[in-house]
């Protein structure tokens, strides 16, 4: 079974295909290797490929020149993942990586279409792209050339109907023999933006002669160009407080539409996302609000605090998410020196009627005093008699009186 494929790129050969069907293929220069590549910078033992787990890593093996990919170089003994179309640069090779899902394995029948384009003096002759190309991967193609005069003939390519940057040829002005030929590699790869529009491009190869300098001859070939999705969230406030409304930011990196969708859950907190579904166009950018609010309201106390997760999720087949922690302070609804001024209100309040119940009963006991004296004034004998007007001494007699307002009553009897 085939775990992958390479693609080889030399200055000076044709393009070489070699499919990865071990687990671990080891190469360098020594015969020892798997891959052998007999080349100037390239180490006895250089790099190895590991497939293991549905996964492809590379691993420099210490070698003196270093191995680069994509224009950087790799630490030693340090496996990088390859996920296909990763330019690995090796001594003067250049070497493309293809997951074993970007071609058919039984690559030894597969019928490649060549294209031939006869001119005067030269013929050209056109192989690939052989795969759809996803923004930021390689698509390579090779340009053969054909001196096919009596006489060396110099050569200038460009190439046409795509951004300069999306393509890079092994060389572009050369000089060849007559009868003899040379291969140029193109490496076709889009920039990874939201620009990059998905769809089938026509690239057009040019070459001119420098005998008939205003003649071009055109090979042509198509580029398709796959989406890509990808998107970014953040939150706007991760702490939340209050009735501030929560502002979720989300971006469309990808270079299609994509649809996503917002979700919360936390049993403290209402969480309110509007819209909870949205479509983005490519590189478009908005800004999600929501609301939070507490379930249940606590009156008094000191604030609190909670967490809560934002889910972003995109819906195409990848249902990759994005989770995002926030903070919400939830303040009690009445100040936390309420309880005491109330009961403190409480307290003076009754004071006052209590007051105010004393003085009452204190007016009302003073008027009843007060009417007393009013009315009887100084105390009074109102009436007094004796029994007999004789009395003999000695013996005893009746005596009668009546007072009014007198505590005390002295009698004294005179000879």
């Amino acid at each position: 079974m085939a775990l992958g494929r390479l693609e080889i790129f030399s200055t000076d050969g044709p393009v070489e295909n070699f499919i990865l069907e071990k687990e671990t293929t080891a190469i360098g220069r020594s015969i020892g290797n798997d891959l052998v590549l007999d080349r100037n910078g390239v180490s006895r033992y250089h790099v190895a490929i590991v497939s293991k787990d549905q996964q492809t890593t590379i691993e420099d093996l210490e070698s003196v020149n270093g191995t680069y990919i994509d224009g950087l170089r790799v630490n030693p003994h340090e496996p990088r993942i390859l996920r296909g179309g990763e330019e690995i640069q090796i001594g003067d090779l250049r070497l493309v990586f293809h997951p074993s899902t970007d071609f058919d394995t039984t690559i030894a029948n597969l019928a490649i279409a060549t294209q031939q384009i006869e001119a005067e003096g030269f013929r050209l002759e056109l192989e690939g792209p052989y795969i759809a190309v996803a923004p930021g991967a390689h698509g390579p193609a090779a340009l053969r050339i054909i001196n096919t005069s009596s006489r060396p003939e110099h050569f200038s390519i460009q190439v046409e109907g795509i951004p300069k940057e999306w393509v890079r040829l092994d060389r572009t002005e050369l000089d060849l023999p007559a009868g003899e030929d040379i291969q140029i590699g193109a490496s076709f790869r889009p920039l990874r933006r939201s620009d990059t529009t998905p769809g089938e491009y026509k690239v057009v190869f040019k070459v001119r002669s420098q005998s008939y300098p205003d003649r071009f001859t055109e090979v042509t070939t198509k580029l398709h160009i796959l989406q890509y999705n990808g998107f970014g969230a953040a939150l706007g406030n991760s702490l939340a407080e209050g009735t501030k409304n929560l502002q979720l930011y989300v971006h469309n990196q990808g270079n299609g539409p994509l649809s996503l969708n917002f979700y919360s859950h936390n049993p403290a907190l209402h969480i309110d996302i509007t819209p909870p579904h949205i479509t983005l166009k490519a590189g478009e950018r908005q800004t999600i609000t929501g609301q939070i609010r507490p379930k249940r309201p606590h009156w008094f106390g000191k604030p609190r605090q909670h967490k809560y997760v934002i889910v972003s999720r995109s819906l195409d087949a990848a249902g990759f998410q994005v989770p995002l922690e926030g903070s919400y302070l939830e303040k009690p609804s009445m100040p936390t020196w309420a309880p005491l001024m109330a009961l403190a209100t409480f307290f003076l309040a009754a004071a006052v009627v209590i007051g105010i119940a004393l003085v009452i009963f204190s007016s009302g006991g003073d008027d009843d005093n007060n009417g007393s004296q009013d009315a009887t004034g100084q105390p009074v004998v109102q009436s007094f008699s004796v029994a007999s007007p004789e009395v003999i001494w000695n013996e005893p007699f009746r005596v009668a009186w009546v007072t009014e307002a007198a505590a005390n009553v002295t009698l004294t009897v005179e000879r």
